[in-house]
């Protein structure tokens, strides 16, 4: 029997999660389990220089955190 089904990993911008993230992929993959991976990002301006609106300012964000991943 297969102790999780979910598994919720959450990765802060401030520390390296490699090692915690590998553990966790190791569990999901032990229990075939899914895993769902949220990214904290960190408190940011509204005053972002490429934004002129929410949706670009949201796209921005986004753009910063993918950069940090990769």
């Amino acid at each position: 029997m297969n102790r999780f089904s979910k598994l919720l990993f959450v990765a802060d911008s401030f520390d390296d999660d490699s090692a915690a993230f590998g553990h966790a992929a190791n569990l999901a993959n032990n229990n075939q389990a899914m895993i769902s991976v949220v990214g904290l990002v960190d408190a940011l301006s509204t005053r972002e220089p490429r934004a002129s609106n929410a949706s670009e300012l949201l796209n921005a964000i986004v753009e910063r955190r993918q950069d940090q991943i990769w």
